[in-house]
């Protein structure tokens, strides 16, 4: 018999599937998870680790806390990864996830959450927020710290846009460079 209770708005806490949390651990390497379980403190009032992992509770209201602290936290230069529904028609997503995450990953098919108890009733996806630092040398930047080939131009890649850019582009695309707004303030 299936859970109903996965297939409606009742259910809010979505155990992450294990292999999801594994592959993302190991690539990521987490130190913290601001939303556990069955938490004995509160994630959107403490401070998170250096790399964190984010499942947020499935209510609006929490998933736009937990993205604007999300984003608070990245700028303070830590790693924050969300496992969110892929709910692009959001205001969250379209102010926070899609023009300020580093990468943005759709999962294929639906998620089996609660140790395969149930499919989630919707799709859904990976938000990262990771910084990239660049290696400025004499005439070239590389967020890899290696030259380009030789007789290439010299170059950056950006791995959000998955392009190049040369020095001069990289120059005039960093003396427009003003900060990044302030969070958005939390309900």
């Amino acid at each position: 018999m299936k859970n109903l209770a996965l297939f409606s708005s009742t259910s809010q806490d979505w155990k992450t599937p294990k292999k999801v949390y594994d592959g993302l651990d190991k690539e990521f390497g987490f130190d913290f998870d601001p939303c556990p379980v069955s938490p004995n403190f509160d994630g959107l009032l403490i401070e998170w680790g250096k790399s964190n992992f984010v499942n947020p509770p499935y209510t609006t209201k929490l998933q736009n806390a937990f993205a604007k602290k999300g984003l608070a936290e990245y700028r303070k230069g830590k790693t924050v990864v969300f496992l969110v529904p892929a709910r692009t028609s959001t205001k969250r997503f379209h102010e926070i996830f899609l023009p300020l995450a580093t990468e943005i990953r759709f999962i294929k098919g639906r998620l089996y959450f609660n140790d395969g108890e149930g499919r989630a009733p919707f799709p859904s996806m990976i938000v990262i927020f990771k910084h990239v630092p660049l290696t400025v040398k004499d005439d070239w930047i590389s967020v890899e710290d290696e030259p380009p080939p030789k007789g290439e131009p010299v170059w950056a890649w950006s791995p959000k846009f998955k392009r190049s850019y040369t020095v001069k582009e990289m120059k005039d695309h960093y003396s427009h460079w003003q900060p990044l707004p302030a969070p958005p303030e939390q309900e």
